[in-house]
């Protein structure tokens, strides 16, 4: 059993078997807390004890250790204890350090909150990460997740009390364990992703970690290369991302620092896949599944490389943090019925009827997290390989997209709708328009005789332009306001 105070810091003991109070930033290892070994009420006998109507004290000596012959009192509601020695109280002064062991009774300062070794992980895990509160569906950062007075964790503008919130709930750690997780018992590969939280008890609120990981595939030809590059620098320069980005490719992380100066290389990782051909480059995506460091994600989007960021990404990676599906933007062109790169041949040879529903496009795809949905993942290059093997190379010419649409329309629901207000598809002639920006702009459908690579470039200068021109503005002193210079796109 472990303890927080009334003032949110935690006992441990010092080397001289001193409790002390310290607070959660300087916790480093659960060894330098005050852990002591007695019978702890879980969620269960909680339950049925409740059910008798029990709402009786008691008291347990401790036995072993340098707090022999300490008594823990468990109050009434079994989620708090004090702690006394040779009759009298420990206290923990609020802004103190020692614990004053000189109280006759228990007080809100006597009392402490009883929490599990896992309970105690969880609330650093919180408190170390950013957050996503569901209700208002915007990232909380770091300072403002902290522990206050009578037993709070405050996570920016909600409140919760951990007594009435231990053991937190994560519908994902009931998902099967990846193989990773079995292979590395040490590794936090199960930690909070998506909690339950209980404000006063019992409303109902949903914190999600923001952890964000975006992936691309990059392989062999220069022209693709190029287009990392562009889509990459667009999305730290107006993207305005700060999280972790992980390619897949077959070539050297180095390179690919020295391709960015832009980016942190701490933030920078290469998984090295060996692909063939076309099937293999544009299925390796899936090769994320075998990264590791990728499961304690969350959110997770993919972004072919001819893609670029023009606004603030942190909103869309929100909305696919808290969303319950895998997100894909739906193509309103292509019908499942029949258009083949929405898989509609596998679809109707499983004889399936989609009627007049659309497919979606597999150049952005937006995963809340793998612990969840990394089964449909499995699923999908599971498929691509069982079809390979038994049909040929050559039955995808729109690979993994066909797949994706076809495990989605059979099992998946991916939502086609939300990414719709983040992406839209790079048409002839848009690299010149910097008015509607709304996040990325997805260069895949055939040009004219502007190249691809060239209508990105074009449009990451238009974007230049557009945002050294509102620069000025700002620095004019009868410059108009930033809603007046920028044109009305809409209602």
């Amino acid at each position: 059993m472990f303890f927080v105070t009334h003032n949110g810091t935690f006992l441990c003991l010092s080397s001289t078997h001193r409790i002390l109070q310290c607070s959660a930033n300087e916790v480093t290892d659960l060894s330098q807390l005050l852990e002591i070994n007695v019978p702890f009420e879980d969620e269960g006998k909680r339950f049925h004890r409740v059910m008798t109507g029990d709402c009786n004290a008691s008291a347990v000596v401790v036995t072993t250790g340098p707090l022999a012959g300490y008594v823990i009192h468990l109050l009434s509601d079994r989620r708090t204890a004090a702690i006394s020695n040779n009759g009298m109280f420990f206290c923990a002064v609020p802004g103190g350090t020692d614990l004053d062991c000189d109280r006759s009774s228990i007080n809100r300062w006597e009392t402490f909150a009883c929490l599990t070794r896992q309970d105690v992980l969880d609330v650093l895990h919180i408190l170390k990460h950013e957050w996503i509160v569901g209700s208002a569906a915007r990232v909380v950062p770091r300072v403002e997740v902290k522990l206050a007075v009578d037993y709070q964790l405050c996570i920016g503008v909600i409140a919760l009390d951990l007594r009435y919130n231990l053991p937190f709930l994560d519908a994902t750690r009931g998902a099967s364990p990846t193989q990773h997780e079995i292979q590395d018992a040490k590794s936090d590969d199960l930690s909070l992703l998506t909690v339950v939280l209980l404000l006063d008890g019992w409303r109902v609120e949903q914190i999600f970690l923001y952890n964000p990981m975006i992936f691309f595939t990059v392989f062999k030809s220069p022209q693709y290369i190029e287009q990392a590059v562009l889509c990459i620098t667009s999305l730290l320069r107006f993207g305005g991302y700060k999280g972790d980005v992980h390619i897949i490719s077959d070539r050297s992380r180095e390179e690919f620092v020295a391709a960015l100066p832009t980016i942190d290389p701490a933030h920078l990782s290469v998984q090295t896949v060996n692909a063939s051909d076309w099937i293999g480059y544009v299925a390796s995506k899936y090769c994320l599944l075998d990264w590791r460091d990728a499961h304690k994600h969350q959110p997770l989007l993919f972004l072919d490389t001819d893609v670029i960021v023009d606004a603030d990404v942190a909103p869309l990676l929100a909305a696919i943090a808290i969303s319950p599906r895998i997100l894909a933007p739906m193509e309103d062109f292509s019908r499942l019925s029949h258009n083949p790169s929405v898989g509609a041949s596998l679809i109707q040879r499983a004889g399936g009827s989609p009627r007049f529903a659309r497919g979606f496009n597999g150049g952005t795809i937006g995963i809340p997290n793998l612990r969840t949905h990394g089964a449909s993942l499995r699923l999908i290059r599971t498929i691509i390989a069982n079809h390979i093997e038994l049909h040929g190379r050559n039955e995808f010419r729109w690979v993994d997209q066909e797949v994706a649409n076809y495990v989605s329309f059979s099992i998946a629901n991916f939502d086609t709708y939300t990414m719709l207000r983040y992406v839209r598809f790079g048409w002839e002639n848009c690299e010149h328009d910097s008015t509607r920006r709304i996040g990325l702009v997805h260069f895949f459908p055939p040009r004219g005789p502007m190249s691809k690579n060239e209508a990105m470039r074009v449009y990451v200068e238009t974007l230049k332009a557009a945002d050294s021109s509102l620069e000025q503005l700002a620095t004019c002193p009868d410059h108009p306001t930033i809603e007046q210079a920028i044109p009305k796109t809409g209602p």
